[in-house]
């Protein structure tokens, strides 16, 4: 799925406002929390990403509002998408591998602070393993090095690969703790 907000504006924008977060760390903080929780407050969430930022009617903040109700809604339409559709929320393809690297550590950062707020002693059954190891395996992805070895090619097919393994074990734990699909839940 492709996200209609794009990610260079987004980041810019929460820059500009001098937000709490980054881009890539709001989406994971979002689904850490929908993955916790099975649902997240939008206000609240919204609240978390700008922090203590400027005016809330200054028209800078009313367009950042926007767009983080925009990548609110599609990644909890993603999430319940049966076609396993959700995407990390990460700056383009095209962009400087190290740059995508540390956004992709971000995007972790948030998604363990979000998830942060289930007690891990709750989970039950076969699944506990599995999400205590991809659990792990995201607090690795917060350590990787930034920097680009000597062979770039080998980097971009590695840093494909992790997003990959991310994404689908976002999708993996938010199915095991919350197997209900439908929009009905949309909140």
């Amino acid at each position: 799925m492709a996200y209609s907000i794009d990610f260079d504006d987004l980041e810019h924008t929460l820059m500009k406002m001098n937000a709490a977060t980054e881009a890539a760390e709001a989406q994971g903080l979002l689904c850490g929390i929908l993955c916790a929780l099975g649902r997240v407050d939008k206000k609240s969430w919204s609240q978390q990403v700008i922090g203590e930022a400027a005016d809330a009617a200054d028209l800078l903040m009313n367009e950042l509002k926007e767009h983080l109700g925009s990548l609110h809604s599609e990644t909890l339409e993603s999430l319940y998408d049966e076609e396993y559709g959700f995407q990390l929320f990460l700056p383009d393809d095209d962009a400087p591998v190290e740059e995508r690297i540390q956004a992709l550590s971000e995007w972790c950062q948030g998604f363990l602070l979000g998830f942060s707020m289930r007690d891990l002693d709750s989970l039950q059954g076969d699944s506990r393993e599995e999400i205590e190891a991809l659990l792990e395996d995201f607090i690795e992805v917060t350590r990787i090095d930034a920097e680009v070895g000597e062979d770039e090619n080998e980097d971009e097919e590695s840093l494909v690969e992790i997003e990959e393994y991310i994404r689908m074990g976002v999708i993996f734990i938010f199915t095991s703790l919350h197997p209900v699909a439908g929009s009905d839940r949309l909140q």
